[in-house]
């Protein structure tokens, strides 16, 4: 009988320890959730913009300021990507916290690629196509001009922000990302400075005083460098005229003028 009740002395003894154990380990998380919710050693007191050739650093640490004071603990990634993604020239953001109280904003900026319009009804526009800002004061600076202009396409109830064309507009989308790549490798001389979607079978694009016929846009990089290698043909000396690839087999070359 002794043996039992000593037995039951140790289970009760070990129970209260682990009661008060149990006690003590609430404390002290209530004690440090408190401490990680109230205390301002982990409120943000600086953001940091990064990103390569970003020409948005001033106005997105103007942004950021808005976070400063919030707890970087409990700060909402998607809360700072939206507020950064109001400025259209931002493509993407990530976010890094680099405790106890900095936020670092890796952004990458859209690249300004095309415009669409003319005069003050002019807008600028990214390489995937994002509307990125409205030519206001009706003049196209030089830099603007070295833009590829993009025509046959209506501009109804666009705003800054909206992309130009539905996402189902899978042609002028491809198009116009094949046109971006081949403006960043393009050694030569002969620009593309023009394309027109008018007629999505009949696609046409300038290089210079040039008109490039490309058809519905089938292999369309190819056709392209096929016109290059013709205007780089220094016994053509094409300066105006056409060149026709909208069909297989040899191209059509006029050197009198675009129609």
């Amino acid at each position: 009988m002794r043996k039992i009740k000593s037995v039951g002395r140790i289970r009760k003894r070990k129970g209260k320890a682990f009661l008060k154990g149990l006690f003590i380990l609430s404390f002290l998380l209530i004690g440090i959730l408190l401490f990680l919710t109230k205390s301002d050693f982990f409120n943000i007191k600086e953001v940091y913009v990064k990103g390569e050739n970003l020409t948005l650093e001033e106005s997105l640490k103007e942004k950021g300021k808005n976070f400063i004071g919030e707890n970087i603990l409990f700060l909402k990634s998607k809360d700072v990507i939206s507020s950064l993604n109001e400025n259209p020239y931002v493509k993407s953001v990530n976010i890094s916290r680099k405790l106890p109280n900095k936020l670092i904003l890796d952004v990458e900026e859209s690249d300004v690629a095309f415009y669409i319009g003319k005069g003050k009804n002019a807008y600028i526009l990214s390489s995937n196509l994002r509307i990125l800002e409205k030519n206001n004061n009706g003049n196209l600076n030089s830099d603007i001009k070295n833009l590829v202009e993009i025509t046959g396409i209506k501009l109804d109830k666009i705003k800054i922000g909206d992309k130009l064309i539905d996402a189902e507009d899978k042609i002028v989308d491809n198009i116009c990302k094949n046109i971006y790549e081949i403006k960043k490798v393009n050694k030569t001389k002969h620009k593309i400075n023009r394309v027109d979607f008018s007629n999505l079978s009949r696609i046409t694009i300038w290089i210079g005083q040039v008109e490039i016929r490309v058809g519905d846009g089938t292999d369309f990089i190819s056709k392209v460098n096929t016109a290059l290698n013709i205007l780089e043909n220094k016994e053509l000396k094409m300066e105006k005229g056409y060149i026709d690839l909208s069909f297989d087999g040899s191209p059509i070359i006029n050197r009198g003028e675009s129609k």
